[in-house]
């Protein structure tokens, strides 16, 4: 854990091969094939469709994928890295799944997912259900510059010029990766005939987040305590089981019910000639909807 740590302040990132196993990547796909089922019927505001109605992100993911996302969340193995690199309580502040395909054409442009310092690890941790490529999809990264000063602009000049060279991270399904919100990043398109699918989660420790809105960061905390109840009681379960209790999809409710502003990130577009490190701009939080219900409704 110390060289991961290590590598993660010198290069704003870590890569973690199989942190899922098969079987989990494949419940995890099966319940999206009934969520892509389900939203193309009706479709819900959580969830964004590009191209040829190709689905593109699901946001506020318990709503869609609850016991299972929570089971990933309380696994022992990700509890244990996500405190040790925030020095005590980890708190996940955002969760989506992102699919990217030839479909929905979905670049992703240079960015910082936050662009201010900060006194603490604050990163964006990355499970891969589908193999990301090399030559094609793979996250591109600036090792060293989640510390530089430079902003996207000026670091896209660079790039243009061949004065720095981009870090290609290719992964398999089931690998974690997970960076500093700082550090510069991108994915060119999938142009191939295939998909890939990743989970994504920030995570934030207690210590910075004083000043947050002290109900969301109640429901933000318990998340933490239902995640490994969830964890435990599916633990060896068949799928037929992996389903929420009535009480846990009623604190969804209440843990999507609440609201915190959040930074924004800084693309080439809107970080001007210089980046700002010390003052973060804001995006605001998302509109509720309805949670997953803990049957599943006839369809």
């Amino acid at each position: 854990m110390k060289d991961a740590l290590a590598q993660f302040d010198c290069d704003g990132y870590v890569h973690i091969p199989a942190f899922l196993n098969s079987d989990l990547i494949h419940r995890y796909n099966a319940r999206l094939a009934q969520v892509m089922q389900d939203c193309a019927r009706a479709p819900v505001q959580h969830v964004a469709f590009s191209g040829a109605q190709a689905l593109f992100r699901v946001n506020e993911l318990l709503r869609y994928f609850g016991a299972h996302t929570l089971y990933i969340l309380g696994m022992p193995a990700l509890q244990r890295l996500t405190q040790s690199l925030c020095g005590g309580e980890a708190i996940c502040t955002y969760e989506s799944l992102l699919v990217r395909s030839a479909a929905n054409a979905s670049l992703v442009d240079w960015h910082r997912d936050m662009n201010h310092q900060q006194d603490g690890r604050i990163f964006t941790l990355g499970i891969y259900l589908d193999a990301a490529l090399t030559e094609e999809d793979a996250l591109q990264v600036l090792p060293g510059h989640h510390l530089s000063g430079s902003s996207i602009s000026a670091l896209t000049s660079m790039l243009a010029g061949k004065m720095i060279t981009p870090l290609r991270l290719p992964t398999l399904p089931g690998d974690l990766l997970l960076h500093d919100v700082r550090l510069p990043h991108a994915s060119p398109p999938v142009v191939s005939n295939r998909v890939r699918k990743t989970l994504y989660f920030e995570f934030r420790p207690l210590r910075l987040l004083q000043s947050a809105n002290p109900q969301w960061l109640t429901q933000r905390r318990r998340l933490n305590d239902i995640a490994q109840s969830v964890h435990t009681r599916l633990h060896d379960k068949d799928e037929s089981e992996w389903s929420l209790t009535q009480q846990e999809t009623d604190w969804l409710e209440v843990l999507y019910q609440q609201r915190q502003r959040l930074e924004g990130a800084e693309y080439a577009s809107n970080s001007g000639s210089q980046a700002s490190l010390k003052k973060p701009p804001v995006k605001t939080g998302r509109i509720q909807s309805r949670p997953e219900s803990a049957t599943p409704p006839d369809r």
